[in-house]
Protein backbone atom coordinates (compact mmCIF):
# COMPACT_ATOMS: atom_id res chain seq x y z
CA UNK A 1 0.00 0.00 0.00
CA UNK A 2 1.61 3.65 -0.79
CA UNK A 3 0.51 6.46 1.65
CA UNK A 4 0.36 10.00 0.86
CA UNK A 5 0.17 12.81 3.67
CA UNK A 6 -2.86 14.89 2.79
CA UNK A 7 -2.23 16.71 6.44
CA UNK A 8 -2.62 20.53 6.45
CA UNK A 9 0.69 22.05 7.12
CA UNK A 10 -1.18 23.90 10.10
CA UNK A 11 -1.48 20.19 11.64
CA UNK A 12 1.72 18.86 10.68
CA UNK A 13 4.51 18.19 13.77
CA UNK A 14 8.09 18.95 12.87
CA UNK A 15 9.83 16.25 14.44
CA UNK A 16 7.43 15.36 16.80
CA UNK A 17 5.50 11.93 17.29
CA UNK A 18 1.83 11.30 18.07
CA UNK A 19 0.50 14.13 15.75
CA UNK A 20 -2.96 14.05 14.27
CA UNK A 21 -2.46 13.24 10.51
CA UNK A 22 -4.60 11.92 7.05
CA UNK A 23 -3.11 10.23 4.40
CA UNK A 24 -4.64 8.64 1.20
CA UNK A 25 -4.01 5.06 -0.19
CA UNK A 26 -3.23 3.98 -3.64
CA UNK A 27 -6.38 2.02 -3.05
CA UNK A 28 -9.04 4.41 -2.37
CA UNK A 29 -8.91 4.51 1.06
CA UNK A 30 -7.71 6.55 4.09
CA UNK A 31 -5.71 6.44 6.60
CA UNK A 32 -5.85 8.56 10.02
CA UNK A 33 -3.57 8.97 13.21
CA UNK A 34 -4.90 10.39 15.88
CA UNK A 35 -5.58 10.18 19.80
CA UNK A 36 -6.48 6.13 21.03
CA UNK A 37 -9.32 6.59 22.98
CA UNK A 38 -10.78 3.52 25.74
CA UNK A 39 -13.99 1.75 23.70
CA UNK A 40 -14.85 1.16 27.53
CA UNK A 41 -15.37 4.63 28.57
CA UNK A 42 -19.28 5.07 29.46
CA UNK A 43 -18.93 8.27 26.51
CA UNK A 44 -19.29 5.72 23.88
CA UNK A 45 -21.30 2.96 25.62
CA UNK A 46 -24.05 1.75 22.83
CA UNK A 47 -23.54 4.67 20.64
CA UNK A 48 -19.90 3.63 18.89
CA UNK A 49 -19.89 0.53 17.77
CA UNK A 50 -16.24 -0.85 16.52
CA UNK A 51 -15.28 -4.69 15.46
CA UNK A 52 -12.58 -6.24 17.43
CA UNK A 53 -9.92 -4.80 14.19
CA UNK A 54 -10.98 -1.22 14.75
CA UNK A 55 -9.95 1.24 16.88
CA UNK A 56 -11.72 4.63 18.12
CA UNK A 57 -9.63 7.81 17.46
CA UNK A 58 -9.84 11.07 18.33
CA UNK A 59 -8.82 13.88 15.66
CA UNK A 60 -9.21 17.71 16.13
CA UNK A 61 -12.73 18.59 14.08
CA UNK A 62 -10.31 21.26 12.08
CA UNK A 63 -8.47 18.97 10.52
CA UNK A 64 -10.92 17.06 8.24
CA UNK A 65 -12.86 20.42 7.69
CA UNK A 66 -9.26 21.85 6.30
CA UNK A 67 -8.48 18.93 4.71
CA UNK A 68 -11.72 19.41 2.48
CA UNK A 69 -10.97 22.70 1.64
CA UNK A 70 -7.88 22.41 0.57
Amino acid sequence: MKLNNLTPDKFCCIGGIGCPSVYSTDTGSLILVGKRLNPDDPTFRGIVRKSPDEEIIEIPAGLLAKLHRD
